[in-house]
């Protein structure tokens, strides 16, 4: 099999006179002298993770002002959970914010495009915040200025956006949790708001925060979560960690309490709860519902009820979802059949007094239509409050959809929680 090519910006990196090498290994900035050959750690002054070096893709040198006396980099800020763009003295470690001033961040701690001229005297970079999409941005050496280069969405100028903040709570057992809120524009401290959650298990939703809309590295359920913020809603996106022989009472043990914190806060209104997942989020949200009557509506997205079923299917391999959930589960479906049941929503669905909205694609090959076929047929022959929609021709993930069905599906869905959650007729 051939190895992964480094990723520019982390990968070794020449310097622009040729003297020394930087690479980015496990967060940390390190030079290796070509004369002597010694290599040594960088120590950032700010003692922030390096994520990665502003690279010329063309010559696989690093950027440099000063002949390699410094090098642009992207760090992690901790503090606001996001990029930053900086300059660092590889002598001293010494960082200068090259973003102070103008209030942007580099959106999260992934890896963002940059790219260099080749007399070094300007480079691009993407930016973005949660209210702001991302564009590319030029930073010029000499007047020190930046330049938006890219406007790829004109027309969300004029729109007010929600903000975000960083929610914290403690789960029964006293493990801490965090998770990412996203408040409507309009929202006025000590009134309380509509308010959905939206989760992916194993997601950090946390970790973007400063992204746009808080588009987390998983994904998690909907298109733009901005849609239902300046709407109104407040969004809860919490992180969930589960530990997989008991996901199913692990979701609810990490969640409610959140809910409950947002409550006592004075931000949630707990007679107007909703529920939306994609994938093992939709798992998520059916997992929770047959444990709670709290939510007054719940959308499950691209999602599987029953872990029997789930796991003898043969998308991305003939056996592989079977040691994925026998290593989940801590045993497979012969010596361990009662996990299977314990967690699998599909045998507590007398439980169920939330509305539920099922959606899937017909060319859905992780959670195929016969998958959601069985959520469905079992809470319609329970007389539950359930609606199922099928796009044809659409695969796994809604935001790939064709153009009208991810209009209808972003329509449906926001419609649903108006309807139960906000009840407006």
């Amino acid at each position: 099999m051939p190895r992964r090519r480094p990723e520019l910006g982390r990968a070794p990196l020449w310097a622009p006179d040729g003297k020394s090498i930087l690479s980015v290994r496990d967060r940390a900035l390190w030079k290796v002298s070509v004369a002597d050959r010694k290599m040594e750690r960088v120590p950032v002054e700010s003692g922030e993770d390096v994520l990665h070096l502003v690279a010329s893709r063309e010559n696989r040198e690093y950027w440099s002002p000063d002949a390699g006396l410094s090098a642009g980099a992207v760090l992690l800020d901790a503090k606001a959970r996001s990029g930053k763009l900086a300059l660092v003295d590889l002598e001293t470690g010494k960082c200068r914010d090259l973003l102070a001033g103008p209030g942007r961040q580099m959106g999260g701690p992934g890896i963002f495009g940059t790219d260099v001229t080749p007399d070094h005297k300007r480079f691009a970079y993407t930016a973005e915040g949660v209210g702001h999409p991302k564009d590319v941005w030029v930073y010029d050496v000499a007047s020190s200025a930046h330049r938006q280069a890219t406007r790829a969405n004109p027309h969300l100028a004029s729109v007010r956006h929600g903000v975000s903040r960083l929610v914290e709570w403690t789960k029964a057992d006293g493990t801490h949790l965090e998770g990412a809120l996203l408040l409507p524009p309009s929202f006025r401290s000590g009134e309380r708001y509509a308010t959905i959650v939206a989760f992916h298990p194993r997601g950090t939703p946390s970790r973007s925060i400063a992204r746009y809309a808080v588009d987390g590295e998983r994904g998690l359920s909907f298109t733009n979560m901005q849609l239902l913020a300046t709407r109104g809603y407040v969004v809860f996106m919490p992180d969930v960690p589960v530990k997989g022989p008991t996901e199913l009472t692990d979701i609810a043990a990490a969640i409610l309490p959140g809910v409950d914190r947002l409550v006592a806060e004075g931000i949630a209104d707990p007679d107007r709860l909703g529920v939306i997942g994609q994938s093992e989020g939709g798992y998520g949200v059916l997992a929770l519902i047959v444990q709670t009557t709290r939510f007054k509506a719940a959308v499950a997205s691209s999602s599987y009820s029953d872990l029997v079923t789930h796991c003898s299917q043969t998308s991305g391999g003939e056996t592989a979802r079977m040691r994925w959930t026998a290593d989940t589960l801590g045993g497979t479906l012969w010596d361990a059949r009662e996990r299977y049941i314990e967690n699998s929503p599909i045998f507590f669905m007398d439980r169920v007094e939330t509305p539920v909205l099922l959606i899937c694609g017909s060319r859905d090959g992780a959670t195929p239509p016969h998958v959601n076929e069985q959520t469905y047929s079992c809470l319609k022959y329970l007389g539950k409050p359930v609606v199922y929609v099928r796009y044809e021709g659409e695969s796994h993930l809604p935001s790939a959809y064709a153009r009208p069905n991810v209009l209808d599906y972003t329509n449906r869905v926001i419609a649903w929680f108006d309807k139960y959650v906000k009840r407006e007729d």
